[in-house]
């Protein structure tokens, strides 16, 4: 569904570049400093996050190119393209944390806990819960998906880090391998996580139809005494677009704008034969 309300996704995207890239660099202090493999991964993630948002701002500068010959319907998708590679980016960055929780569970080191480290991964953690309240509102009122991804991970990290400076506190009293266990855990999150993203992504790219939006388009034609017989829903550049064959009715001219204004689809009646 496309939305705007003026909204600048780029501007929004370059500010999520910064920021993570100085959380990744404040978590790698941290890290190293400690010999916290959970700190250290959490670290790895932000730079990941980096790289995926400097994809979604080339990938937000591509698909505002207008329509050509060789792509006719311009290069809208370019945005869902961008999504299922920084999913795939986050995913395979799960994979390595896995890795590296397994390695130090098996051949454990000490972690060395100050408490500016725990002061510090503090600050991260209401940097990136303010970054998700923030990015949420702009994402819900453009309908961006990069907005969208960017607010989902933000939320994500926030808890990965909470529960990071959890296992590092619980490490240093306990003297058990929490760091490893907890390592382990945030890794199976960021994994699940990027597998959502990457069938979302997929779905759109592949133009799945959305059952919700098919679901209200039903509801609006049979409000106006339409004879369903056939509903097809799919993205295009300008939006979600939705074709009906249907007889009957009351004003097809009235219904066709209640979508545009209610829905926020462009609604398309097909030729009866």
């Amino acid at each position: 569904m496309k939305k705007d309300n003026g909204i600048n996704a780029s501007a929004y995207i370059g500010i999520a570049i910064f920021i993570n890239f100085v959380l990744f660099l404040v978590k790698l202090y941290v890290g190293l400093t400690s010999s916290s493999i959970c700190i250290y991964s959490d670290a790895i993630n932000n730079m990941t996050d980096t790289i995926a948002c400097a994809l979604a701002l080339a990938g937000s500068i591509i698909m505002k190119k207008g329509a050509t010959d060789e792509y006719p319907n311009g290069y809208k998708n370019a945005e869902h393209l961008v999504g299922f590679v920084m999913a795939a980016l986050i995913a395979v960055t799960g994979g390595y944390f896995a890795y590296s929780a397994l390695e130090r569970l098996l051949y454990p080191r000490p972690v060395n806990f100050l408490v500016k480290h725990a002061f510090l991964l503090a600050v991260t953690i209401i940097v990136k819960l303010v970054m998700g309240v923030v990015f949420k509102k702009a994402a819900d009122k453009s309908g961006s998906v990069m907005l969208k991804t960017v607010y989902i991970d933000s939320f994500a990290d926030s808890g990965v880090t909470a529960m990071t400076l959890m296992s590092f506190i619980m490490s240093n009293f306990s003297g058990i391998r929490i760091d490893a266990v907890f390592g382990l855990i945030i890794s199976v999150i960021i994994i699940v996580n990027a597998v959502k993203l990457l069938k979302s992504s997929a779905q759109t790219l592949m133009g799945r139809n959305d059952p919700e939006i098919k679901r209200s388009v039903e509801k609006l034609l049979n409000e106006n005494s339409f004879n369903i017989k056939e509903i097809n829903v799919f993205d295009s550049p300008d939006g979600t677009v939705v074709t009906v064959t249907a007889d009957g009715g009351e004003n097809k001219e009235k219904t066709v704008n209640k979508a545009r204004e209610n829905l926020g689809i462009k609604l398309y009646f097909n030729q009866e034969t």
